[in-house]
């Protein structure tokens, strides 16, 4: 176990990561000090490297230090070799301080990636805004969509920009679509629900590239 008071650092604890197999699936363990965007970069690294997040958890815990778990896999079926596990771990780190160049990157593995086409029947994204079941005055942003390579690094990205403090995720991919919940800080009003669920499907589908996507449903 680490602590941020162990790290020795007066800074924030600098990321710690790791990766091993679980019954043949790839899984990654990040540790680092909270800080804004940190699931975004972590999430923008990997696709950018051709790397799906097929599931896993986030959290913070109470003394600061952020954990997220995450099994992933390779988008083209190559696996994952301890060189390129060396490039996708440096990626990570630099991405967490901005020094990666993510949005280049992540364009470049979209237009190379072979499974990129939208799947046949593809359902509308569903936005979902729940206070009621969270605690610590936390909101549950549920949200239902079909998975692309990055699509999660854009719905954290939007997430940041609504200045949402991801507390906890839970990180699910079923077949083609993407199931994932996150517990936020920052839903302060009735209001503020309607607008993270329009910010949210608007940037699934500016990401998407589905100008004439269908009508999102939401729930609240």
């Amino acid at each position: 176990t680490i602590t941020a008071s162990e790290s020795g650092l007066d800074g924030p604890l600098p990321p710690v990561l790791d990766h091993d197999q679980v019954g043949g699936v790839d899984r990654l363990t990040v540790i680092a000090g909270d800080q804004p965007a940190l699931l975004e970069a972590i999430a923008g690294a990997l696709a950018a490297h051709n790397i799906n997040v097929l599931g896993g958890s986030a959290y913070t815990r109470d003394d600061g230090v952020a954990v997220d778990v995450i099994h992933i896999g390779d988008m083209r079926g190559w696996g994952i070799g301890e060189r390129r596990w060396d490039r996708v771990t440096e990626a990570i780190k630099k991405a967490i301080v901005d020094e990666f160049p993510i949005e280049e990157r992540l364009a470049e593995a979209r237009a190379s990636a072979n499974g990129g086409a939208e799947p046949a029947g593809a359902a509308a994204t569903k936005v979902g805004v729940d206070s009621a079941r969270a605690e610590g005055g936390q909101a549950i942003i549920e949200i239902q969509t079909p998975d692309r390579l990055g699509l999660r690094y854009a719905i954290t990205k939007a997430l940041g920009e609504l200045a949402m403090d991801i507390r906890m995720a839970k990180i699910n991919t079923f077949g083609d679509e993407i199931v994932d919940a996150f517990h936020v800080r920052g839903v302060e009003a009735e209001g503020d629900a309607g607008r993270i669920v329009e910010s949210v499907t608007g940037a699934v589908d500016a990401f998407c590239g589905e100008d004439d996507a269908p009508p999102a449903g939401a729930t609240r």
